[in-house]
């Protein structure tokens, strides 16, 4: 798009949203969010917010070779500790009872050293749906350096005792 052309792709999105009724067959997302977590001695010393976009609209996978990618983007003086996927998996039919039930959000945490796939969704959960990375710093390092080849030496303690006369 360029600088003179008007985005207008939010219009259309509540048109969507007002003819809701019509319009919630399950869809998969072209883009999901990504929040970095960055925690250090059980804080939220700060978030930063990306945006992945897939690259087929009909796979919403992130391989781990990807996220593995992003992650390490992402970690100057942090290291990985978790990774979360947020997604909204309710089924049309039932959207009407989604503000009485909490269980249709679901948080999986994942490895990542698997692809993590992100199911088809109602549209209107798109931007709920995401993925949160916790980094943490990394743990101390031991002042104490170890040496190589050492020798063992056994030391052995005899207690002498007195009788009493």
């Amino acid at each position: 798009m360029s600088d003179d052309e008007l985005d207008i792709s939010w219009i259309n999105e509540q048109k969507r949203i007002l003819d809701i009724q019509q319009n919630y067959l399950r869809e998969h997302q072209t883009s999901i969010a990504i929040h970095f977590c960055y925690i250090n001695n059980d804080l939220v010393e700060k978030i930063h917010n990306e945006t992945y976009t897939f690259i087929d609209a009909s796979s919403t996978t992130i391989s781990a070779k990807e996220l593995k990618n992003i992650i390490e983007k992402q970690q100057t003086n942090y290291v990985f500790d978790s990774l979360l996927v947020y997604v909204v998996d309710i089924e049309p039919e039932k959207i009407g009872s989604f503000s009485e039930n909490t269980d249709f959000a679901k948080y999986n945490i994942t490895s990542i050293t698997t692809d993590i796939t992100i199911p088809p969704s109602i549209f209107i959960f798109h931007p709920i749906n995401c993925i949160f990375i916790v980094l943490k710093p990394p743990p101390p390092k031991s002042c104490i350096k170890k040496q190589k080849n050492l020798t063992k030496k056994r030391v052995s303690f005899h207690n002498k005792t007195k009788k009493n006369a």
